[in-house]
């Protein structure tokens, strides 16, 4: 084949692409010249701010057209310097189970490289959102998740705030996810970051909270609660719009005013603090588009909240001086167990919420 032959081809299919997108019709691998066609220009297609497009190509393949596509696809995630279509194709990959299944084991050492290889102030962005892909697809349980805690734990605090922010935010789910305390550390780092500290405390804060509740005595489970009250209050200092660590602050003040058996009216403060903070929270997250797969997370948030105003309410049917409502004071408590143990946690909340049962006698 000629080389003006292989150029005009080149400028063919990069431009039916944008014909097809521009007028909203779907794009096949018939519609592009196909898959020969489409092979022979993959020196400019790889590198092309369609990534998104080949993923969706390879996604629907007929058999006798994954090996091209696939190939082309891995390049792309390789070579490609459009962090949109980077992160847009990775969503693909991650959702449809044949192409994952195909491509997992090469697409890996493809986006550790990209996360490794970030010495461009433009790779960055890239390199988030490949680390992000790693995890999502360990998540899957179609890769080891030491590829993605290898990196995590390995991070120190990086000169680009772009790259730091993100890491904190993963590795913070990370821990959430598969507790390895070498996570801790690597929060610690990124704090030293300035555009990363508040993502990084907020997370760090949060994985205190987690320790504090899965903790087996009473001393672990307040030594924790501090860690993470001191942590969650720098991640509201450090950045604005920070409703959701106001709120965990309010209800950490909450959970140690029931632990000292705090009067209803020692308690209003942080309760109308938090009630705020929930509110003010559930607003800013009305603003933004949560991706599907941090949804979950974000229900958490809510449960948790609502553990700790039914602790508020348990707390005051409990100072009431007749025991004749014990009934509706357990079952709110068993919301509070309930809510307990959507944590996942041993119980360590739940030491500090039990009621005496002699007083029920």
């Amino acid at each position: 084949m000629s080389g003006s032959h292989l150029g005009h081809a080149t400028v063919s299919v990069l431009s039916l692409i944008e014909d097809h997108l521009e007028s909203g019709t779907s794009i096949t691998v018939s519609s592009l010249g196909g898959v020969r066609a489409i092979e022979s220009e993959a020196d400019i297609v790889a590198r092309a701010p369609y990534l998104d497009v080949f993923a969706c190509l390879a996604s629907e393949a007929e058999l006798q057209d994954t090996e091209v596509l696939d190939a082309l696809l891995l390049r792309g995630f390789a070579e490609t310097d459009n962090a949109c279509s980077f992160r847009d194709a990775a969503n693909t990959v991650i959702s449809s189970s044949s192409l994952r299944e195909r491509i997992s084991a090469r697409l890996t050492k493809a986006l550790e490289l990209r996360v490794e290889n970030r010495s461009e102030p433009m790779q960055n962005l890239l390199a988030a959102y490949a680390l992000e892909a790693l995890f999502r697809l360990a998540l899957t349980g179609v890769i080891s998740k030491f590829s993605p805690l290898r990196i995590m734990a390995s991070l120190d605090s990086d000169p680009d705030g772009i790259f730091a922010a993100h890491a904190a935010k993963l590795t913070g789910a990370a821990f959430h996810v598969w507790r390895d305390g070498e996570l801790l550390a690597t929060l610690d780092r990124l704090r030293n970051t300035t555009e990363a500290e508040g993502e990084a405390s907020f997370e760090l804060g949060l994985a205190h909270l987690s320790l504090a509740l899965d903790a087996e005595s009473i001393d672990k489970v307040l030594l924790e609660l501090e860690t993470a009250y001191t942590l969650l209050k720098r991640a509201q200092h450090t950045d604005d719009d920070r409703a959701d660590a106001t709120a965990y602050c309010f209800a950490i003040d909450l959970v140690r005013g029931f632990w000292r058996e705090a009067s209803e009216l020692e308690l209003r403060p942080s309760l109308q603090g938090l009630t705020k903070a929930v509110s003010d929270r559930a607003r800013q997250l009305n603003r933004y588009q949560l991706p599907d797969w941090l949804e979950t997370r974000s229900d958490r948030d809510i449960q948790w909240a609502r553990l700790v105003i039914a602790t508020q309410r348990a707390a005051s049917d409990l100072q009431k001086p007749s025991w004749l409502k014990a009934w509706s004071v357990m079952e709110q408590l068993l919301i509070v167990y309930d809510a307990d143990s959507s944590f996942q946690t041993q119980g360590g909340l739940g030491r500090l919420l039990q009621p005496n049962r002699s007083q029920f006698c």
